[in-house]
């Protein structure tokens, strides 16, 4: 994949979410510490190959700090959990949105986390079943 260079402010704006995603998670946060993290218009969104976690400058603009901690964790987690090794052989769209959908119930268990519109949930797949619940979550599903 070809990375831009970007400007200072995009580095600036990164290495402060991650200091943030810190404050929220220290878990979260040691993930990041393991992947290399690239701001580039080659994606339209956001995505990862595993070791690098790429972010489109003009999408992440857009979006809310919960969202963009959001963002930045769903990729960790594509990482953390191998996804981009692990598909099998299976249909790699039908692997990422499986994967998404597990992802993005992760998320939503973190008051101060939070994804863009339209990211893919499945409310009958729910962390809740194997974890305790949050007050968020239950308040959610009530």
């Amino acid at each position: 994949m070809e990375v831009d260079s970007p400007p200072q402010e995009w580095n600036d704006a990164c290495s402060l979410l991650l200091f943030e995603l810190r404050s929220i998670s220290p878990f979260f946060a040691a993930l990041a510490l393991f992947s290399e993290q690239v701001i580039t218009e080659a994606v339209p969104t956001a995505a990862t190959d595993g070791k690098r976690i790429y972010f489109n400058p003009r999408f992440m603009a857009s979006l809310t700090r919960p969202e963009r901690l959001g963002v930045l964790v769903h990729e960790l987690l594509h990482a953390a959990l191998l996804h981009p090794s692990r598909n099998g052989g299976c249909d790699p769209e039908l692997w990422n949105v499986a994967a998404d959908i597990v992802i993005n119930g992760i998320i939503d268990e973190h008051a101060q986390l939070s994804l863009p519109a339209g990211a893919l949930r499945d409310r009958c797949i729910c962390v809740a079943r194997w974890v305790t619940p949050t007050p968020r979550a239950r308040a959610a599903r009530a």
